[in-house]
C-alpha cells in the first residue's frame, strides 16, 4: 500500500481545525482574546505566501515538510515505514481599538504563546491521523518562536513553528 501524503496532510490539518470550536476537548482558542479564525494547509513555506487580513487572526498553517520512506527486512518479509514531518505554524496579530503599536505587539506575543501551548496539548494527546496508514507514533520535536514585521504595510505577526514527526508503519 502506498503512503498517501495528501491524505496525511489533510488528516493532520483536519485534526487541528476541528478543535477550533469551544465544545472541543482540546479547544485551540482556550485563553485567547479571539478563537482561531482560519486554517490553511499545503507545502512547506505556505505561510510566507498567503496574506492574511487582520480580522482573520489568529491563523494556523499546517505544512508538509518532508517524507522519508525506509524498508526494514524482518525475517523473510519486508515492511516499509515512513517518517513524515509537518510544521504547524500559529500566527497572531493583535491591536485593539485605541491601543498603540507596542501594546498590540505584546498582546500578539502573549497570544501566540497561548495558542502554541494549546496546539501542543492537542498534538501530544490526540494524534489520530489516518484510517489507512498505521500511525505508530508521533512526536513534537521542536517549537520555535519568531516574528515577522513588514515595514511597508506596518504589520506585525507573532509566530510559532511546531515541528511534528509522524511515523507510519507497514505502508
Amino acid at each position: 500500500m502506498a503512503l498517501d501524503l495528501k491524505a496525511m496532510l489533510s488528516s493532520t490539518s483536519n485534526m487541528i481545525a476541528k478543535h477550533k470550536d469551544t465544545g472541543s476537548t482540546y479547544f485551540t482558542g482556550s485563553g485567547l482574546i479571539k478563537k482561531v479564525q482560519v486554517h490553511f494547509n499545503g507545502l512547506s513555506g505556505l505561510h510566507e505566501g498567503i496574506p492574511v487580513p487582520l480580522e482573520n487572526y489568529p491563523a494556523i498553517f499546517t505544512e508538509l515538510v518532508d517524507s522519508d520512506d525506509a524498508f526494514i527486512r524482518l525475517g523473510s518479509s519486508a515492511r516499509r515505514d515512513a517518517e513524515i514531518t509537518f510544521n504547524i505554524i500559529a500566527v497572531t496579530n493583535y491591536q485593539g481599538p485605541g491601543e498603540g503599536e507596542n501594546v498590540g505587539r505584546q498582546k500578539a506575543d502573549a497570544e501566540v504563546i497561548t495558542l502554541t501551548q494549546n496546539i501542543n496539548n492537542l498534538l501530544r494527546n490526540n494524534i489520530r491521523l489516518s484510517q489507512t496508514s498505521v500511525v505508530s507514533h508521533s512526536l513534537v520535536t521542536g517549537v520555535d518562536f519568531s516574528r515577522r514585521v513588514d515595514t511597508k504595510t506596518a504589520t506585525y505577526n507573532a509566530m510559532s513553528t511546531i515541528t511534528l514527526q509522524v511515523t507510519a508503519v507497514n505502508i
